[in-house]
């Protein structure tokens, strides 16, 4: 029988997920469906992968993990000399960000907020990979999840924000009441795998580490 799978986030640790349980589980097959708002996700998906906290109240939902969004920005960006990030030095700063019905890009401009920042947006996108290549072009600065987003850019510098980082959840959600005994079994082997993922991930990077994810 095939199971759909939706996924509102770009997160680039499932392939390896679901290729490991298709190996141990064969008699199940997938349909793996990306979207970007919850608005376009059909009403006959089994799963739904995604970083929302609104969706989240509204099924069924088990938090996989929580990671932290470092601030990226071009290696030649004035910021890129600091030994610390604080939030101070964004006020004024330019920012690129994801659109507003991207969870990533709603969650990114609640972030200001209480601190009060005020910073410059002249861009807006809807990707992942646009967001990476105008970063590396020098166009300012975004916020980029240390665990779903894999940057494979000697051009980008990831760094921490002392005394206000910024976290997100990565959910998986039931939409329906009612669920399969294979649904069962991949949120069961998700939540196992993802744990044991944790368990052995190296601790995270100081403020003044330049990484590749």
């Amino acid at each position: 029988c095939l199971r759909k799978i939706a996924m509102l986030n770009a997160t680039d640790i499932f392939p390896e997920l679901i290729t490991r349980f298709s190996e141990e589980h064969s008699d199940v097959s997938f349909s793996i469906l990306r979207f970007s708002s919850p608005e376009e996700i059909p009403g006959n998906c089994d799963i739904i992968i995604h970083a929302s906290d609104t969706l989240a109240d509204k099924m069924e939902t088990t938090v996989l993990f929580q990671e932290e969004c470092l601030l990226g920005m071009s290696i030649h960006h004035p910021l890129a000399s600091r030994e610390a990030i604080t939030p101070e030095l964004l006020e004024g700063e330019t920012f690129l960000l994801l659109t507003q019905d991207n969870s990533l890009g709603e969650l990114t401009r609640r972030y200001f907020r209480p601190l009060q920042i005020r910073p410059r947006v002249p861009l807006q996108c809807d990707s992942q990979q646009t967001l990476t290549a105008f970063v590396e072009e020098g166009m300012g600065l975004a916020f980029f999840p240390s665990r779903t987003w894999k940057i494979e850019s000697d051009k980008i510098l990831l760094r921490q924000i002392q005394g206000h980082t910024l976290k997100r959840n990565i959910y998986l959600s039931l939409p329906s009441e009612i669920y399969s005994s294979e649904t069962t079994t991949f949120r069961e082997f998700v939540f196992n795998y993802i744990k044991l993922g944790l368990q052995s991930s190296p601790a995270a990077p100081s403020a003044s580490t330049q990484i590749s994810l």
